[in-house]
């Protein structure tokens, strides 16, 4: 769904919330406009629908501005900022807006440009800046915010589900880590509150794991588990995933002084190479690499194409 068809159905469907606002302040503040238990009942379920459909379109933007991001190469702000700018730039040129009675007086930096043209008047035809909405919306899926909102560190509104999500992604994908808005960190302290145990958990060691400069995984293509900062000097480290034990020199599974390893002097590396059957290092990423059987050709981990003959 492109950008400007999500960005006109929020806009509608934000207008449409406004209109059931008015009607039940209406019913609410006259008795001559009074409303029976069905419409009361009806003013209920086009507001949960509605607000369905609003979290359903921030579900959609978030994916799409993912997909761009992995498209890309840029950062999922990055994309966010420049299409939000897009869709500012676009309100912004556009000639015809209708003015809102406080639009002269209140200024507030939280603000909704209004991307959805109005019926307007003979008087509203001139080119006028942009009016914008002083309801605070949340930055990632525009819903409108009540005081329960997070404030960023640049200023800009989340609400609790968008602020989990953000901070679940990055949890699970190192180039959206730390989670930020405007290029700016997001205090964890923000989101601890709304994660649950398991998010907590996982955040907790996506940080540990973020924040090591020299890394080991386990050498168990399946697994993958992080098992800490590379050691100083060399040692077979326990994965307690899958229990598979990883040579932190070489990054393949433990083996004995036999096999050749990362942590061997070059003559000592080529004796080994020559007593061994089938093994081979790969030149591009170094890791030991093994060929049971079948055909000499093999892809290393790392992508690197292999040719491995048996000796003799």
């Amino acid at each position: 769904m492109a950008d400007d068809l999500l960005e006109s159905l929020r806009a509608a469907t934000q207008l449409s919330l406004a209109d059931l606002r008015d009607l039940q302040a209406l019913a609410s503040s006259s008795p001559r406009f009074g409303s029976s238990e069905d419409e009361q009942l009806a003013y209920i379920l086009w507001r949960e629908e509605l607000e369905r459909f609003t979290s359903t379109l921030g579900d959609r933007q978030l994916a799409q501005d993912l997909q761009t991001a992995l498209r890309t190469g840029q950062t999922l702000d990055t994309v966010r900022t420049q299409r939000e700018r897009s869709v500012r730039l676009v309100a912004a040129a556009h000639p015809y807006r209708r003015k809102t009675p406080d639009s002269a007086s209140t200024s507030s930096p939280k603000t909704v440009p209004s991307t959805v043209p109005h019926a307007s008047t003979s008087g509203d035809l001139d080119r006028t800046p942009t009016v914008f909405s002083s309801t605070p919306y949340c930055i990632s899926c525009a819903d409108e915010v009540d005081g329960d909102a997070t404030k960023a560190t640049c200023g800009h509104l989340f609400c609790a589900p968008c602020l989990v999500r953000l901070f679940r992604l990055a949890t699970r994908d190192e180039s959206l880590f730390p989670p930020s808005c405007c290029k700016t960190p997001i205090p964890s302290t923000l989101a601890i509150p709304l994660l649950d145990v398991e998010d907590g958990k996982a955040y907790r060691r996506a940080v540990q794991e973020y924040s090591t400069p020299r890394r080991l995984y386990c050498s168990n293509g399946k697994c993958g588990m992080w098992l800490g900062s590379l050691p100083a000097s060399k040692q077979d480290v326990l994965c307690g995933k899958c229990g598979r034990v990883t040579c932190s020199a070489c990054k393949a599974p433990a083996h004995d002084a036999k096999v050749a390893c990362a942590d061997d002097l070059d003559g000592d590396a080529a004796l080994k190479l020559a007593a061994q059957v089938n093994d081979v290092r790969c030149p591009k990423c170094h890791r030991v690499v093994e060929r049971n059987g079948g055909c000499p050709h093999v892809v290393c981990l790392c992508r690197a194409d292999l040719q491995i003959t048996a000796p003799g």
